[in-house]
């Protein structure tokens, strides 16, 4: 079963035009959120903001939360049914210097993926992850 979805972070759901398959996501989509055939949403949320409409529409916002060990956020996503997924993720800000990138994937309370970048990212440069 081929289930392609994409989400892009932003701070306004106009800001930019999604592509077919995707949905933006906001600081005030708490879960559970349906749109675009999937059930989504924030389980704490973030700080949110958009960065330039004229860029890949992927990466025109942010959603983030500072990075000082009691922020943590969570986003939850509802998968159709059990089975693998690819996972692609671009860890950044169009707009600012992010001193550090942190990012985990789990199934439930499975970790199945860790990014944990010290060295942070330049502003409009990005961590790119795909999993399996």
């Amino acid at each position: 079963m081929a289930w392609d979805k994409g989400f892009n972070f932003r701070g306004t759901s106009g800001y930019v035009t999604d592509g077919a398959n995707e949905t933006y996501v906001l600081l005030g989509d708490a879960y559970p959120v349906t749109r675009n055939g999937v059930t989504f949403g924030w389980l704490s949320a973030p700080s949110s903001g958009d960065r330039d409409s004229t860029i890949d529409r992927r990466l025109a916002g942010i959603n983030y939360t500072a990075n000082d060990g009691a922020s943590q956020r969570d986003f939850q996503i509802d998968l159709p049914a059990a089975g693998d997924y690819i996972i692609s993720l671009a860890l950044g800000d169009h707009g600012f210097t992010q001193t550090y990138q942190y990012w985990r994937l789990l199934d439930n309370t499975t970790v199945l993926a860790t990014i944990a970048d010290t060295d942070g990212t330049p502003a409009a440069s990005y961590e790119r992850c795909d999993r399996r």
